[in-house]
């Protein structure tokens, strides 16, 4: 699948223009950081986790092969999902939305989940002192985003794609298939991404007092076994529970007591979803396009404000005048002796 080319539209931020009651650098620089991370990081890891990337490896065995996608893949999935809080963090400072969740802010009273991690009951965001722009980073939300722009940009086409793309790509779904940022939540607080290509499948021989039912064992590898094991205490003989081995796409084995005090664990708890190589290569394709779309959206809603900095369009700078002077030629000591024979 063709990606689309990364768009790098803008320089660094102390080239443009503030206006009041944004803070358009600040806001210009997310888009460039997007750029950045995007084309240069979540880009080349996708591509380096793709198959043809290692058919010149002669010395490169197939689990090592795997080895390296995963390694290319596990940094992928992590920058492409940073991607899109960059993209939140450029329309939450050039809006400064997060002055609407201040103390006394018009959104404030409605939301509930303003909480900082040490548990006050909003955070209170006051520009221009150090460290404010990492706090106002720390608090961008998606749900503030989305109820600024319900309240005041509400036919915006913003609001509209932005949406589209959390629904898609964002959104926790349902495991049938690769969701974007579930994996990368998984891969920085759970496990190391895994993979179908790394899966060990459980095999086991089975045989039974019926000889027909160990005909159509022998002929059906796909038929599900179940059965149960009584357990005990090693010192007294009664039943303490059971063992219940279940065997359909794999092995299961869950464990009861029987007991009034008894607990029950499941088998299924041990059980992750898990993606192959090329299911999580063909989401991060469709997400690279996605992405761009959205940023094109969010970066014409905000040209309006860009403006170039004064200072550096010399032709349109209407203060003093500069005049610049070629230098002038001063001749080498021995070309004025040689001009004198």
């Amino acid at each position: 699948m063709n990606r689309t080319e990364v768009p790098f539209d803008f320089s660094f931020p102390d080239n443009y223009m503030e206006i009041k009651g944004h803070d358009v650098r600040l806001a210009v620089s997310k888009l460039h950081d997007f750029s950045d991370t995007l084309g240069l990081l979540a880009s080349y890891s996708l591509m380096y986790a793709g198959e043809e990337e290692y058919s010149h490896f002669k010395s490169l065995d197939e689990i090592k092969i795997k080895c390296l996608k995963r390694i290319y893949l596990n940094n992928a999935i992590l920058w492409y999902s940073n991607c899109f809080d960059i993209l939140l963090q450029s329309i939450w400072f050039m809006d400064r939305i997060w002055q609407y969740y201040n103390d006394g802010g018009t959104l404030l009273k409605d939301y509930h989940k303003l909480r900082n991690r040490n548990g006050k009951d909003f955070v209170d965001i006051k520009r221009n002192i150090d460290g404010w722009v990492q706090l106002a980073e720390h608090n961008c939300e998606y749900g503030k985003i989305q109820k600024y722009l319900r309240a005041y940009h509400k036919k915006s086409e913003v609001l509209k794609e932005l949406k589209k793309f959390y629904n898609k790509y964002i959104k926790f779904s349902s495991g049938t298939k690769p969701n974007i940022r579930m994996l990368a939540n998984q891969i920085k607080h759970n496990s190391s991404l895994k993979l179908k290509e790394f899966e060990t499948k459980t095999t086991f021989n089975l045989k039974t007092d019926n000889p027909m039912a160990n005909k159509i064992l022998k002929k059906n590898e796909n038929i599900i076994v179940k059965f149960n094991q009584v357990f005990y205490n090693k010192d007294a003989p009664e039943e303490k529970g059971k063992i219940t081995l279940s065997y359909d796409k794999d092995i299961l084995v869950d464990i009861k007591y029987d007991n009034a005090e008894g607990e029950e664990f499941r088998g299924q708890d041990l059980l992750q979803i898990v993606f192959s190589i090329e299911e999580i290569e063909n989401e991060l394709n469709n997400y690279h396009n996605d992405i761009i779309e959205l940023y094109y959206i969010i970066k014409e809603s905000f040209m309006d404000n860009i403006t170039i900095l004064p200072s550096i369009k010399l032709q349109e700078n209407k203060s003093d005048s500069i005049t610049i002077h070629q230098p002038e030629l001063i001749p080498y000591l021995e070309d004025e002796e040689e001009s004198k024979k």
